[in-house]
């Protein structure tokens, strides 16, 4: 996603890294510069608005599935 779509996110969003479902998180926390994405493997992230354009808002139907069957 764009740094102006990043800051329209809202807290609770489900979070793709690169449109993978296995690679979910949701965000936590919004504030001035960036989010807080708890990630489903338990690590927690923060990301400026500017370095999201790895993070994408999926439907289902868009999420990806890589090599190892996720």
């Amino acid at each position: 996603m764009t740094a102006d779509e990043a800051r329209e996110i809202d807290v609770g969003a489900r979070v793709y890294w690169r449109g993978y479902a296995h690679d979910a998180g949701t965000v936590t926390v919004r504030s001035w510069n960036g989010v807080v994405v708890a990630w489903d493997n338990g690590q927690r992230t923060s990301i400026h608005y500017n370095d999201m354009s790895e993070i994408q808002i999926a439907v289902i139907s868009d999420l990806k599935v890589d090599d190892r069957g996720y």
